[in-house]
């Protein structure tokens, strides 16, 4: 799902009947480019973001290593850097083991607990 797709799911949700909000395409995809830019720009300056159900994201350091050049077998060092990680939220995974669980999808699961007890992909 591109950042396209999730402004027009954004925009068929906020223009809905019950919603009674008028956002145009447009509209939508400058919020979900503005969504994205500021938990880039905080996780790029240190900073960790926490979406409630759905996950976080943080930036860890990696330490300088050493590493071998596979064709010529030189020793390379590779310098210290920080990489964004993102930790998904408990009720995430288990909303994505429900929709996942084969069991769910044939009708044989009949309670959330027990969905995510069969497809428990998330510790």
């Amino acid at each position: 799902m591109t950042r396209k797709d999730i402004a027009r799911k954004a925009t068929q949700l906020l223009n809905s009947q019950r919603n009674n909000l008028h956002v145009s395409l447009p509209e939508a995809e400058e919020l979900v480019n503005l969504v994205t830019l500021i938990i880039a720009e905080a996780v790029e300056n240190g900073e960790t973001v926490t979406l409630r159900g759905f996950g976080s994201f943080k930036p860890v350091k990696r330490k300088t290593k050493t590493a071998r050049n596979i064709s010529t077998g030189q020793t390379i060092i590779l310098p210290p850097t920080v990489l964004p990680k993102f930790t998904p939220a408990q009720e995430f995974c288990q909303r994505v083991a429900i929709g996942n669980s084969v069991e769910a999808v044939a009708g044989r699961v009949t309670t959330f607990g027990e969905a995510f007890e069969k497809a428990a992909i998330c510790s």
